[in-house]
């Protein structure tokens, strides 16, 4: 390399910072679509030559360089500054990419390996293999558990996630390394030979990855589509049981406008059966505050328990006393009774999805639905949704 720029270590900071922005842009350009990580990946080879040539006080210069990298857009980072460090993922990667090339060109000194004319076939092997496959392992390792830790992948995918990784870093660094090292130390006719040999299969490796990534995405396209029509299909079909049921309760309280706990029973017992996705079915009733003393004395007479009472989910999930208001609107009957008789009682118009719900189909007289809901008996997580149909006597 130029004398000049080897006694300026400003001017080599300079460069390696341009130089690896500039090469991990192409590779992100290049492997654009592919994911969490580029499938090519030219700063793995060149911060390698650099650092044989320039010596490891560079690495900074490259480490800045491949930081930046990871940045789409630079007015990002001069809006945010603080996101070079937070979250940590970028910098834990672009520190673990540099530190790999300087493993590696440890090594080469080391085994004594930097024989640029690539003659000694078992030091040309050793050479690619630690530059290759041996150094990858650095920041594969590193970049997949730095993935899984800070939450951006799940456990069952870090073998997939990181032999990419290690198989991009290792042909990247191959076929980059070898290609500058023939610029910079070939003659001409030779380096016009490397040169177009690697520029070859790079091309080739550049079709067989788009064509690759076209038929994964056609591939993905089609197995979505299934989805989405085997999802619609079962939503359709899960809709029209749950109309055929609200109709069949309608047309019971049109013949049983006062229905009574056994009437509400014998008709889950002979409906319910058909609907295996549906687990209780519910009589909610409006009560005035005025009235809610008689109608809570109404209640313990009907069941015989005298512990009944109007109550609500309490933040904690628990059940603790209504509050006061001036209009309820409580379940008065469920069936099946026994695994849902703490459901008695629930003012359900005090939670507002709920709530929401109940008002739209009062509004409107069709059946409308609530967002997931946490159910008493399930208090962790939303695990149901509750459908309503209005009746008027």
């Amino acid at each position: 390399m130029n004398t000049t720029l080897k006694n300026n270590y400003l001017a080599q900071l300079l460069i390696s910072i341009v130089i690896s922005y500039l090469a991990g842009k192409a590779g992100f350009f290049i492997s654009e679509g592919s994911g969490f990580a580029a499938l090519i990946w030219p700063p793995a080879g060149i911060s390698i030559v650099l650092l044989i040539y320039w010596g490891y006080r560079i690495a900074p210069g490259l480490f800045i360089g491949i930081l930046l990298t990871t940045f789409p857009d630079l007015y990002v980072l001069a809006q945010d500054p603080a996101s070079l460090i937070i979250p940590p993922l970028r910098f834990i990667i672009s520190a673990g990419s540099v530190l790999q090339a300087m493993v590696a060109v440890f090594l080469l000194k080391k085994y004594n390996l930097l024989e640029y004319e690539f003659i000694n076939t078992g030091k040309v092997f050793r050479f690619f293999a630690i530059i290759g496959p041996v150094c990858s392992l650095i920041n594969a390792t590193i970049a997949v558990l730095a993935l899984q830790q800070l939450g951006y992948s799940s456990f069952n995918s870090l073998s997939e996630e990181w032999l990419i990784w290690w198989i991009s870093d290792s042909c990247s660094a191959i076929i980059f390394a070898t290609l500058l090292i023939s610029v910079i130390e070939f003659g001409h006719k030779r380096k016009q030979l490397v040169a177009s040999f690697i520029l070859l299969w790079l091309i080739i490796f550049n079709v067989i990855l788009y064509v690759g990534k076209a038929w994964e995405e056609e591939r993905l396209d089609l197995i979505f589509e299934q989805k989405v029509n085997a999802s619609i299909d079962t939503l359709n079909q899960f809709a029209l049981a749950h109309v055929s049921l609200a109709n069949n309760l309608k047309g019971f309280k049109a013949y049983r406008p006062d229905m009574t706990r056994s009437e509400l029973a014998i008709f889950a017992q002979n409906n319910l059966p058909q609907h295996p996705n549906v687990r209780a079915i519910s009589w909610i009733e409006r009560v005035q505050g005025k009235d809610r003393d008689e109608y809570q004395k109404n209640l313990r007479e009907i069941f015989g328990d005298e512990s009944i009472l109007l109550w609500q989910s309490a933040p904690n999930g628990m059940r603790e006393p209504a509050h006061q208001s001036d209009e309820y609107t409580v379940v008065k009957y469920i069936e099946p009774y026994e695994p849902y008789k703490f459901a008695v009682g629930h003012v359900v118009s005090f939670d507002d999805n709920r709530a929401a719900a109940m008002n739209l189909a009062a509004e409107t007289g069709e059946l409308t639905m609530t967002a997931p809901v946490v159910l008493i008996s399930e208090p962790i997580i939303p695990s149901a949704t509750t459908i309503y149909q209005a009746h008027f006597n």
